[in-house]
């Protein structure tokens, strides 16, 4: 089965509103690596791109997305 970022539910909410290519996985969460520029850095939100989890449309940490339940109109 070929998993799509878009139907997972670990993309991080602040970032699905951008493009793809700015989304971030909260399965992977990002260790500082700055590097000796500053070795604290991490990037907001602190996890790993998804593009860089899910290369080959295999990935192991993919969750089916959650939708809210429509309102009824009771």
């Amino acid at each position: 089965m070929t998993t799509l970022c878009r139907d997972c539910d670990l993309v991080h909410p602040d970032t699905r509103q951008h493009a793809p290519y700015r989304w971030r996985c909260m399965a992977n969460p990002a260790e500082p690596f700055g590097g000796f520029v500053d070795p604290d850095w991490r990037p907001s939100p602190p996890y790993h791109e998804c593009k860089r989890i899910n290369l080959d449309g295999d990935c192991p940490d993919w969750t089916p997305r959650r939708m809210p339940k429509e309102a009824s109109d009771d």
